[in-house]
């Protein structure tokens, strides 16, 4: 007897709920799983996450998390790839799972989660980094550094500088014992990574210097502090160091681009022409005769350009960007600050109250269930019990076929967001504005002057990645990311 598909139908649906286990909806309609989850296109500080598209799936949620934190806020996109920030040598964690419905809520139906455990140490061969000598003597030294976990080994030359030759030691550790040193001399050493396929990395470079009879020849700046911090300044001072002729101060956005230096004759420094709002990083050594002779460097430490009331422990977020998804959903990014333990997203329709809109651990929060019209966006840190300033507002409107991201008051326009081969800038009206391209090591790898209300950036000379758009002109001041395929 030939049973019709309706009466199977009830009779499974019966037996689930005679059982106790009433079937997944997901199931009832077929909402099946992404599968093939992998990272592509990697590189020391990018990738892309990728899966297969899933039939009837509307929309994708994303989770992630880095080592063996929980994953605990979700971000829901149309597409089946999305552009990552990597740390390298960190662990992550991601699962993705498929909506199969139109309207993103409670109700929607959802597949089950895909999952995908990756380390970033890919196929790249990274240049080991925060080289530091410690235990120094007048004989021996230990270098320490850091790297991915990709390298097999290491490669470690040192000399006294000025001579010709390098002693050589390779090393399967992230350390090496110098030893035999001359006393009272400033050594230079060089370290490389060795990675699989005869792969080497680039050379990381330190200086130090060794001590005379036990005592050090040049003593190290101590008790480094900020005062007058500024928008675009502030001043640093350090305990006068006996003996010494000078200091050397070295600063850059944290973690990002490569050191500017300051030679200086007090126990202090004002730094200006910087960015706004940006935390900095900055490291003094003493100068201490006129032959040269150098301190080891001091500590490293971190302050912003900004308010002056802002805790020094509790940093506003910066370079907020606004990636839209659909035509009502999206997600905020931002730079995470030092000692931050979440960040509250603060979200307002009339650009004057705001309300908090998600609360996440990490540098990016998801927005649904948007309704068409424009926002405007901001986002905090919290550190303990204490809040930061709040970062520069941004604005951006749902409902449009195209991202509209910029700071408040710009009707500046960047995409499409990612791009490939070229970008388009669209300016409210006809003005000289500078474009500047700023890659994730903090260089300027593209300078354009546009002009008109439509214009066209050429990227083709541009490797994968994400990029920071800077726009100056007049009346507009702006910057945006842009990731490039």
């Amino acid at each position: 007897m030939k049973i019709k598909p309706q009466i199977l139908l009830v009779f499974v649906l019966l037996m689930g709920f005679l059982g106790g286990n009433l079937l997944n909806p997901s199931e009832t309609i077929g909402c099946d799983a992404p599968t093939s989850l992998k990272v592509e296109k990697i590189t020391q500080t990018t990738a892309w996450l990728q899966w297969n598209r899933v039939e009837g799936g509307k929309y994708y949620e994303l989770q992630m998390a880095k080592g063996n934190d929980n994953f605990s806020s979700s971000m829901v996109i149309s597409g089946n790839r999305y552009p990552l920030t990597l740390t390298d040598g960190e662990m992550y964690r991601f699962r993705v799972r498929a909506l199969c419905s139109d309207v993103v809520n409670e109700m929607t139906e959802r597949s089950s989660w895909t999952n995908l455990s990756w380390n970033n140490s890919g196929n790249h061969c990274p240049a080991p980094i925060s080289l530091v000598a410690s235990n120094v003597t007048s004989r021996t030294a230990i270098v320490t550094w850091k790297t991915s976990y990709n390298a097999a080994r290491y490669l470690v030359n040192y000399r006294v500088v000025g001579e010709p030759n390098y002693k050589t030691i390779y090393t399967s550790r992230q350390m090496a014992m110098l030893s035999d040193l001359n006393s009272n001399s400033r050594y230079e050493v060089q370290v490389s990574s060795l990675c699989e396929n005869n792969q080497r990395s680039a050379v990381a470079v330190y200086y130090f210097q060794t001590q005379n009879n036990g005592h050090l020849t040049c003593v190290t700046p101590t008790n480094l502090r900020f005062t007058d911090i500024r928008s675009f300044s502030f001043t640093s001072t350090w305990d006068a160091v006996v003996g010494a002729s000078g200091y050397e101060v070295w600063y850059r956005v944290n973690y990002v681009g490569e050191w500017k230096s300051i030679i200086t004759n007090e126990n202090k420094v004002t730094i200006q022409n910087l960015l706004s709002n940006i935390p900095y990083s900055i490291k003094v050594r003493t100068l201490c005769n006129e032959t040269g002779d150098l301190s080891l460097w001091s500590n490293e430490y971190v302050t912003t350009s900004g308010n002056a009331e802002t805790p020094s422990n509790c940093l506003a977020p910066f370079n907020i960007n606004v990636q839209l998804y659909g035509m009502n959903a999206g997600t905020i990014s931002w730079y995470g600050t030092t000692g931050a333990t979440k960040y509250e997203v603060l979200l307002s329709m009339d650009g004057k109250n705001f309300a908090i809109a998600a609360t996440s651990p990490y540098s990016f929060a998801n927005l649904p269930n948007l309704m068409a019209g424009r926002y405007w966006v901001k986002v905090r840190s919290i550190c303990g019990d204490n809040a930061s300033n709040d970062s520069p507002i941004v604005q951006f409107r749902t409902g449009l076929n195209k991202e509209l991201n910029g700071e408040m008051n710009s009707e500046v326009s960047v995409y499409p967001n990612p791009a490939k081969g070229s970008a388009f800038i669209s300016l409210p009206s006809n003005e000289n504005v500078k474009v500047t391209l700023v890659d994730a090591q903090g260089r300027n790898v593209l300078t354009q002057n546009i002009s008109s209300t439509s214009n066209e950036i050429n990227l083709s000379s541009l490797t994968s990645g994400i990029y920071m758009v800077n726009l100056s002109g007049e009346t507009i001041q702006q910057t945006t990311k842009l990731v490039v395929e």
